[in-house]
């Protein structure tokens, strides 16, 4: 580029001709958008160049799975910023991904991040995000319960990745005589190696009673009898991702035994 361009131009951003792009190039947005829930959900991308203004609209049509939508632009972006629109309040509503095309081939990653009602995207300039959003998404995760006689299994959601800060569960055991010792399981994947962190409950459970089991980061290992609740500590910095799973195995668990009232505290994030 030389001072005849700049100043024939007399812009303070990047075109086509100051990248010697032929006239046949192509310019396009690649929006990725990953909802955590709902649908039909209003996204809208507006910016400039040095043709003008553009606004589109990307509404994805289901939750947790990535969708991409493709806008073509005449030229290089000089900016953009995406909103939300509505009135829905849940911080991190969708994982957002805004990438520059350039004849088809995705060149740059312009900006990325958790999109909710009250904080959007931009480029070059970048919003200030709220410390819970760059931790994940905290949020509470109900567990459909297995069948008597059964132990929990539960799969991290394709496309996710838990930090788990707490798991609560109720078992519930029959008349058998026997007794029952719980143990919740961590599947973590490392490449081709599976390690499970296992974390035992501190205290037996005999026939007909029913337990509060709880498992948190930091507790400590208590059994209270006259409340019968229990708690042991889950391992910290633990992040379980597509193909890890959350399981319990209990010692001489019995046919009418029950496991319910499932839920995890959870860090969520997207792998999108």
């Amino acid at each position: 580029m030389d001072s005849k361009d700049t100043k024939d131009l007399g812009l303070p951003f990047i075109t086509r001709k100051q990248l010697a792009f032929e006239q046949g190039s192509t310019f396009s947005l690649v929006v990725d958008i990953t909802l955590d829930s709902g649908s039909g959900t209003d996204f809208f991308i507006r910016g400039m160049t040095k043709e003008g203004p553009f606004t589109f609209r990307a509404k994805p049509a289901t939750a947790t799975n990535k969708q991409t939508f493709t806008f073509r632009i005449p030229d290089v972006p000089i900016f953009i910023s995406l909103t939300r629109e509505g009135t829905f309040q849940t911080t991190n509503l969708a994982w957002i991904v805004i990438k520059l095309s350039v004849n088809g081939d995705v060149g740059l990653i312009l900006t990325q991040g958790y999109v909710d009602i009250n904080l959007g995207l931009s480029w070059p300039n970048q919003q200030p995000i709220y410390p819970i959003i760059a931790k994940g998404q905290r949020q509470k995760k109900l567990i459909a319960a297995p069948g008597a006689g059964n132990d929990l299994t539960q799969d991290v959601t394709a496309e996710e990745a838990w930090r788990l800060l707490g798991v609560h569960l109720k078992y519930t055991a029959d008349a058998t005589v026997a007794t029952r010792r719980l143990n919740l399981i961590l599947g973590e994947l490392f490449g081709n190696f599976a390690t499970n962190f296992i974390i035992p409950t501190p205290g037996d459970i005999v026939a007909s009673e029913a337990w509060d089991l709880n498992f948190y980061i930091g507790a400590n290992s208590v059994v209270n009898s006259t409340s019968k609740n229990q708690t042991a500590a889950l391992p910290d910095q633990i992040i379980l991702q597509n193909g890890d799973f959350v399981k319990t195995s209990t010692t001489a668990i019995q046919a009418g035994d029950q496991i319910a009232y499932i839920y995890f505290i959870l860090e969520k994030y997207f792998l999108t």
